[in-house]
């Protein structure tokens, strides 16, 4: 049966991430990320969802990223397992310089 009505609204390009869990070692907390084998550059890291041992992380807190590398805030145990998703196209930053300098909010939809 064909769909009819309105066409679903855009979607987010979500991508998931390589599974880094291979290197974790007790005691090293810098990881480079990719997805699909390619370097994943991230700007902000509320724009992932990281889990590691089935526990999301909080982002800046648990984890922070550094170019194209998570820095977690503590050492991922050697048998801890890992997944992530990129959050892409869901959303934009803005930012205000009016009368309240200092606001910045995210807005949905581009």
């Amino acid at each position: 049966m064909p769909y009819i009505g309105r066409g679903p609204a855009k979607s987010g390009a979500f991508r998931i991430l390589d599974d880094i869990s291979g290197s974790f070692n007790g005691s090293t907390t810098t990881f480079a990320l990719s997805a699909g084998s390619a370097a994943l550059t991230v700007g902000l890291p509320q724009t992932l969802i990281i889990a590691v041992d089935g526990v999301v992380q909080e982002p800046g807190t648990a984890y922070t990223i550094s170019g194209s590398n998570i820095v977690f805030a503590a050492a991922p145990q050697t048998e801890a397992t890992f997944w992530g998703v990129e959050l892409g196209d869901v959303g934009s930053q803005a930012t205000g310089t009016g009368a309240s300098k200092a606001f910045s909010y995210f807005t949905w939809g581009s």
